[in-house]
């Protein structure tokens, strides 16, 4: 988003939905290529990185890991012809990364879980205002560089860097029914999710009838303070989709909302 489309959007929310109550509207809209990848890490490490001491999490019994583990979703990609729905001219192409906590219960009495979005990286300065401005996101400005190989993080010369490796027989993009494990990623990024306010909402819809998606293996190094409110500053290498909970390359389009309560 430029300076022109934060305006519009703004203007759009406060048309919708002026005190953020129940209402929200599609306002933005893009073409996502992206690596996901799930990290299965202790779940105490993971629940002190979440904002509130009294959030739980609730994974669901389908996704088959140990009660002391959850887990944490990087989503290393790059948005295409993203802004706003109209007027088109508003759109522009970007890198972003995030690092989230899916099935977060803000009460111990809540039945529908949200995604913490803990961490958003992305690599134009106007990115990072309406994120943060719009959507009360924990954004900064990084340099990110994707290929069909790799993708590379550099915040302030802190790194990332994930390799990425085609799986033989599995070359080809496919529908993403063709792999059945990649419902959980549907399941995850479907959730609404929050920033730096739990009362403050947005949600993401990708168009998984048409989403293309191949798996590839993974390994992650992260330096040491990157992700102040946890530590990644380890080697982590990671199967494809074609095994659960696998890493996955896609291509998907999407529409985002106006943020809105979350209650």
């Amino acid at each position: 988003m430029n300076v022109s489309s934060i305006l519009f959007l703004t203007f759009l929310i406060s048309f919708a939905d002026a005190s953020y109550q129940e209402s929200s509207l599609n306002v933005v809209q893009g073409l996502y290529h992206a690596f996901w990848a799930i990290l299965v890490e202790a779940r105490e490490s993971v629940l002190s990185a979440l904002p509130d001491k009294s959030f739980v999490i609730n994974i669901p019994d389908d996704v088959a890991i140990p009660p002391d583990k959850a887990i944490i979703v990087l989503e290393m990609g790059e948005e295409h012809d993203c802004g706003a729905i109209w007027p088109s001219s508003l759109r522009t192409n970007f890198g972003e990364f995030k690092f989230e906590i899916p099935w977060v219960h803000v009460t111990k009495t809540s039945t529908a879980p949200f995604m913490y979005k803990s961490l958003i990286l992305q690599s134009k300065e106007s990115e990072v205002l309406g994120s943060e401005l719009l959507y009360d996101l924990n954004a900064h400005r990084a340099e990110i560089q994707m290929n069909s190989t790799s993708y590379t993080v550099d915040v302030n010369g802190t790194t990332l860097r994930a390799v990425f490796q085609n799986i033989s027989g599995h070359e080809t993009f496919k529908n993403a029914s063709e792999y059945p494990n990649f419902s959980a990623y549907k399941e995850i990024v479907s959730q609404a999710w929050f920033g730096q306010k739990d009362t403050l909402c947005a949600q993401h819809a990708y168009d998984f009838d048409r989403a293309l998606v191949r798996p590839v293996t993974m390994l992650l190094t992260a330096a040491n303070g990157l992700f102040p409110m946890f530590n990644l500053s380890r080697e982590v290498t990671s199967n494809g989709i074609n095994y659960p909970l696998g890493v996955a390359e896609v291509w998907a389009n999407f529409t985002m909302t106006t943020p809105t309560s979350c209650n």
